[in-house]
């Protein structure tokens, strides 16, 4: 039996690149070797278990800026390839 772990994300946090990867890095309690990009973090998250992440505010954060359009996009190709991850946004 498995138990999945959910973790709310702040998508306002997510919105521009230097904030985004700190954000990340903590909530998601990735390593002190993440590369603090797209490539990094789509990589970490393949490693992933039994992880659902949620994404808030996202509209609020497409109007701050391009990158969380990036970031989620990324978001989704990894829970794509990963059977042990799950993204929606709230």
């Amino acid at each position: 039996m498995s138990h999945e772990m959910e973790i709310q994300l702040d998508a306002r946090h997510l919105a521009e690149r230097r904030e985004a990867h700190a954000y990340l890095q903590s909530m998601l309690s990735l390593p002190d070797y993440y590369g603090k990009n797209l490539d990094a973090l789509y990589d970490c998250l393949s490693e992933q278990t039994d992880l659902s992440l949620v994404l808030l505010h996202g509209r609020e954060a497409e109007q701050m800026g391009n990158y969380y359009k990036k970031l989620r996009r990324v978001l989704a190709d990894a829970a794509e390839d990963n059977p042990g991850l799950t993204v929606e946004e709230r």
